[in-house]
């Protein structure tokens, strides 16, 4: 039986702050992962795939609230919208963009999904469902 130590363990926690994703483009299966972790993350990806590629920041706000929610977009208050943005605004969105996934246009309102984004597909084809069926 192999035991971590203290120094390993600490060994792994310095390569995940100072290296949270792969470099060159490409995501590594931890990055996947990692990226796939929060169901907020993985509903903003449907909606990009969804979408061919490319949303407004506030309708993607506007989207996953009425999901969460579960009621039309139209019937989404202002409020959470606005609550949820500062969330992918500073949580979320940057986490897609370090990883290469999301793309923000020149405006800063307008995402688009990267070549890099694709490596998720899979699995968020696999994740969809379950994801929808907890919304429920």
């Amino acid at each position: 039986m192999t035991q971590t130590t203290n120094e390993d363990a600490s060994e792994e926690q310095r390569e995940q702050t100072v290296r949270p994703f792969a470099d060159g483009g490409t995501l590594s299966l931890d990055d996947v992962f990692r990226i796939l972790s929060n169901r907020r993350r993985r509903l903003a990806l449907y909606l990009l795939f969804d979408a061919s590629g490319s949303v407004d920041r506030d309708e993607l706000a506007s989207q996953l609230v009425a999901w969460e929610r579960g009621v039309d977009v139209d019937d989404v208050p202002r409020d959470a919208v606005t609550t949820l943005n500062v969330e992918l605004e500073h949580v979320h969105l940057p986490r897609l963009r370090e990883a290469n996934v999301v793309s923000y246009g020149r405006d800063e309102r307008t995402l688009t999904l990267t070549e890099t984004a694709t490596r998720l597909k899979p699995y968020l084809d696999v994740s969809r469902d379950e994801d929808f069926e907890a919304l429920d």
